[in-house]
């Protein structure tokens, strides 16, 4: 879950100088100058040079900025037929062959009606889905073309020509699903369907250019393309992400599910980490121990208690025998404390002796309910996993801001956009948080009926 504390309007030009200042205005605001460990960005040059100058916060790229450009390197494979199959779906763009297309899978007994998806360069992963959905559409695609071809209608017999140009031939219609199926382009969730990137010197996904369409490439020997496509992915992934972050490798560490580390062959390295895990556990260790410690002072009970024992009136067995129970509860109960105090009292060496989580666990949850066997890693464990691994969200502010400001709407006041974007935004966050008064009944909407005694008087 994340919240959005601050939107505002920016003045241009947007320097690093500027970008800088922006953020160290809305953390002081916000009074979370020393809460701040890292700022996960796309690779902007003047977002890198701003975050920069923030010392000690650190900069982590987005992770999915960088797996769209790995992605893209490995496209430039097929560029012809990306360039091609684009062709093909803008054909279909228009009120009249979007009818026509509906008309013919109708004719040929698809369940439900269909238009082509737009393959847009600045939405990240739509060439994944409107591939997908041409590759469902071909047999209404492929009849299309022969009826318009085979029409005696100047009009339908001209697009038919049109069509045929730009058809794809059928290796390479083969040739793309074998893309799709591949999974290269799926996304984790469906976070990357309504994803646009805001800044064009992040990701040039436009990898295609329109005289690559007149140029003929043999896809006749499909695996070996599939091969090449995923080596040039391969190799972008190994040159954005040679080696994680130490912060990345942290965030591993602390997740319950890849502990082991197996993904990294260097002993050194792994042992350095752990080394770094060891000195923040003992450091926080010994701050939340002097915020807790308080010096002992006598209390009237044991004062009393102490000179009254001294000279007892009566000789009980009765009593001496309950002050005796007493005194063997209160030794077992120290043994007990101390035992496990003993047991826990490495909390490092007890989580790695753990075993590890399932694949589909949560690690946020998972640390969540080991908070009291682990008191002072948890609070490690929350701090790097809590880390943002792209800046999806932020991004997807432009698509919000851009929904609001419209053609009727272009003199909205920035504050007050600002104020209807944060209340949108963060409306499921409040939610789960006390952020209405304790006098307000919000479940049993005591405001409404604030609203029908007012309608009543109104009426009156």
């Amino acid at each position: 879950m994340d919240a959005l504390l601050e939107i505002s309007y920016f003045p241009i030009p947007h320097t690093a100088k500027a970008i800088t200042e922006g953020i160290k205005n809305a953390m002081q605001k916000w009074e979370i100058e020393n809460l701040v460990i890292s700022i996960t960005t796309d690779n902007g040059a003047n977002v890198v040079a701003a975050i920069r100058d923030l010392t000690p916060i650190k900069r982590l790229s987005c992770a999915a900025h960088t797996l769209q450009l790995a992605i893209s390197k490995g496209l430039k494979v097929v560029e012809n037929l990306v360039s091609r199959t684009k062709q093909l779906i803008n054909f279909f763009s228009t009120q009249k062959q979007i009818e026509r297309l509906i008309k013919v899978q109708k004719e040929i007994g698809y369940e439900e009606p269909l238009h082509l998806i737009q393959d847009i360069s600045t939405k990240w992963n739509s060439s994944y889905l409107a591939w997908d959905r041409l590759i469902f559409l071909q047999y209404a695609v492929l009849q299309l073309s022969v009826n318009l071809s085979c029409s005696l209608i100047s009009e339908e017999k001209t697009d038919g020509i049109r069509l045929k140009k730009i058809m794809i031939k059928d290796n390479e219609w083969e040739l793309l699903d074998e893309l799709y199926l591949t999974n290269s382009l799926k996304p984790s969730d469906n976070s990357y369907e309504v994803l646009e990137d805001s800044d064009d010197n992040t990701i040039n996904s436009d990898i295609v250019e329109e005289e690559s369409s007149q140029i003929e490439v043999d896809y006749s020997n499909i695996s070996e393309v599939l091969k090449n496509v995923k080596n040039k992915i391969y190799l972008g992934l190994k040159h954005y992400w040679a080696m994680p972050d130490e912060f990345g490798i942290m965030a591993a560490l602390l997740d319950p599910r890849y502990k082991d580390l197996n993904f990294i062959t260097d002993e050194e390295t792994k042992v350095k980490i752990h080394s770094s895990l060891q000195i923040q556990y003992d450091q926080l260790k010994r701050e939340m121990q002097q915020q807790t410690s308080t010096p002992p002072s006598p209390t009237i009970s044991t004062i009393s208690t102490t000179s009254t024992s001294s000279t007892p009136s009566m000789r009980s067995l009765h009593e001496h025998q309950e002050r005796r129970q007493q005194k063997v509860k209160k030794v077992f109960q120290t043994k007990e404390s101390s035992t496990s105090s003993l047991a826990i009292a490495d909390e490092i060496t007890t989580y790695f002796l753990l075993p590890v989580a399932r694949e589909n666990k949560n690690p946020l949850d998972w640390w969540k309910s080991k908070q009291e066997i682990f008191p002072v890693l948890s609070i490690i464990a929350r701090k790097y996993l809590g880390i943002p691994a792209t800046s999806v969200a932020s991004e997807r502010l432009f698509s919000d801001a851009g929904n609001h400001i419209t053609a009727k709407r272009s003199l909205l006041d920035p504050a007050l956009l600002g104020k209807m974007v944060f209340l949108k935004r963060n409306m499921k966050t409040m939610d789960h948080i006390n952020i209405f008064p304790p006098d307000l009944d919000v479940e049993n909407n005591d405001y409404v009926e604030d609203e029908h005694e007012l309608e009543e008087l109104l009426d009156e």
